[in-house]
């Protein structure tokens, strides 16, 4: 759904904008970065929520734990976004093959530790 919303924005942007806005707002490496990196981000961001919920006690609790858990990623993408970390090709390739570790050990952790019947009998 929200490569949905970013191509209509992309469309409009096309569409609707004064002659000269559209290409200063359209990058194609940022376009790349976002259909690669949200995978990896979202798949990281999911695994970390399991795992957190899996043993927590309070669904509150755990959404909170969650979001914080996940701040690091903010920071990250925040920095790159404000030039301190430069956005070159082997700077994103570094955090991308980060990122595919992150997802691949995240999500062992959390189905190794998620337990299906505790879910179901609530105990």
């Amino acid at each position: 759904m929200s490569y949905v919303v970013f191509a209509l924005y992309l469309g409009i942007v096309e569409l609707f904008a004064k002659p000269g806005i559209a290409p200063a707002l359209v990058h194609v490496p940022e376009l790349l970065a976002q259909v690669i990196f949200t995978p990896l981000l979202v798949t990281w961001s999911i695994s970390v929520s399991i795992a957190i919920s899996a043993y927590s006690k309070d669904p509150r609790n755990a959404a909170q734990l969650a979001v914080l858990c996940c701040l690091p990623a903010v920071a990250v993408t925040s920095l790159i976004a404000f030039n301190v970390i430069p956005a070159t090709l082997p700077v994103a390739l570094a955090f991308g093959a980060g990122l595919v570790l992150l997802d691949r050990l995240g999500w062992r952790v959390a189905t190794a530790i998620f337990d299906r019947e505790c879910l179901i009998t609530s105990t």
